[in-house]
């Protein structure tokens, strides 16, 4: 296995006071570490003032696409609010924020790359000798989630996990929904194209589902378009059938369609906080926190909590009604996301009493 390094600045390099007397302080310090393909990401830990070899440390994880370590502020929020608490946090810029060296980065990394960086991380903070008998966990958001149950299923040392409005069926199913949302809408399009669009969508997720080899795969897909365009009507041109077969073979996207939650969620031992919000208008909430609960009850695994959080969306930010994905919103100038800190409380809650 090739050597890890760690690069560890003792120097102090935030010092942050809280509002509340009861809170703790907390510092910063930048954190390296090394993952496959000699990238180096740089990150930041959050250590409470009051650190000591019980205090729990949780690595933060957003989804295998391109992004920084504060991820627009959430884990920045997320990171700070726990670092009072009692908390400690390790956030970095990740693979496909890092590699600047391939233009489609956020698509060719998957979340088993992610999950594989993620145990870099766990390696990286154990190896430093003020963390060696610390309780370290995740916390993923969204597809990050998913990284982090992967990493969680196959690492029996990870001590805890935190899942934040994460997939919890079948990719296939998932990638289902999210494709054919916008076209559920009335008006959008007539229904029979409508009706040939959602048809489409099915057929070639189903085919990226069962089939293994990736030539198979691309072959499949292949005739399906080819058969799409004469249903309806029309010819596509070799240049029109490789660009749509390339939305649907980019290896993140091969990889969600056949991931599978349950395997994963049955294998984990560790305790378990999974929390989706009720206006997350990226996925249907409560199916999905459904899906995670009944794999539990499934294989039997009780040290687990389900957390529904009220008027909250997919950025953990306040919001009353559930706003489609694709629906951009426009912000006045300067505006700073607010998070809802009553959540971060909820997870710090668990943390401290729970585990």
């Amino acid at each position: 296995m090739r050597k890890l390094f760690v690069t560890f600045f003792i120097t102090v390099q935030t010092l942050s006071f809280a509002n509340n007397p009861k809170d703790t302080l907390f510092v910063t310090e930048p954190f390296a570490f090394e993952v496959k393909g000699d990238l180096k990401l740089e990150g930041t830990l959050t250590l409470p003032e009051k650190f000591t070899d019980c205090t729990k440390i949780a690595i933060l994880a957003a989804p295998p696409v391109s992004a920084e370590k504060d991820y627009g502020g959430l884990f920045l929020s997320l990171a700070e609010h726990l670092g009072k608490r009692g908390i400690a946090t390790l956030r970095f810029n990740n693979r496909a924020f890092t590699d600047s060296t391939s233009a489609e980065a956020n698509e060719m990394i998957t979340m088993y790359d992610h999950a594989d960086d993620l145990h870099n991380a766990f390696l990286a903070i154990k190896k430093n000798k003020r963390f060696l008998n610390n309780p370290i966990g995740l916390i993923g958001h969204s597809e990050g989630g998913s990284s982090s149950i992967i990493e969680a299923s196959r690492n029996k040392d990870i001590n805890f996990l935190i899942t934040l409005s994460t997939c919890g069926i079948d990719g296939a199913d998932f990638c289902y929904w999210q494709s054919t949302l916008y076209f559920s809408y009335p008006n959008m399009y007539p229904t029979n194209v409508r009706n040939h669009i959602v048809r489409d969508i099915y057929e070639r997720t189903q085919i990226v589902k069962s089939l293994n080899d990736s030539a198979e795969i691309n072959a499949a897909l292949r005739c399906q378009i080819k058969e799409s365009a004469a249903r309806a009507g029309v010819e596509y041109t070799d240049e029109q059938i490789e660009k749509n077969l390339k939305q649907w073979t980019i290896p993140r996207i091969i990889a969600f369609i056949k991931y599978t939650p349950e395997k994963y969620l049955s294998q984990i031992s560790c305790p378990v906080f999974a929390a989706h919000g009720m206006t997350d208008g990226n996925l249907e909430w409560k199916t999905n926190l459904d899906g995670i609960e009944q794999a539990f009850i499934k294989s039997g695994k009780s040290n687990y909590r389900i957390v529904a959080f009220q008027d909250t969306n997919h950025s953990y930010q306040h919001s009353q009604m559930t706003i489609p994905f694709f629906i951009s919103l426009s912000h006045k100038k300067g505006h700073k996301p607010v998070f809802i800190e009553k959540n971060w409380d909820m997870i710090a809650d668990w943390l401290i009493n729970n585990y």
